[in-house]
């Protein structure tokens, strides 16, 4: 019996050399990386909510997610 064969149907942008990626894959690389600049700030506006005592009672208020 054959060993099962693994293939894959897609490429990781990072793997492609950067002189080969295309404009689209530019932007979507710009993109990714904008969205998990959001993620940090909103994880490190939590971070500072768990870090109160105690924690606020209006912590859901989005004065305390908005980010500039």
């Amino acid at each position: 019996m054959e060993a099962a064969q693994h293939h894959r149907d897609h490429v990781e942008i990072s793997e492609i050399p950067p002189a080969n990626r295309t404009g689209d894959m530019l932007k979507a690389i710009n993109d990714a990386r904008a969205v998990w600049a959001q993620i940090k700030a909103l994880r490190a506006r939590s971070d500072t909510l768990e870090a109160m005592t105690p924690v606020p009672a209006d912590y859901a208020d989005d004065k305390w997610w908005v980010i500039d």
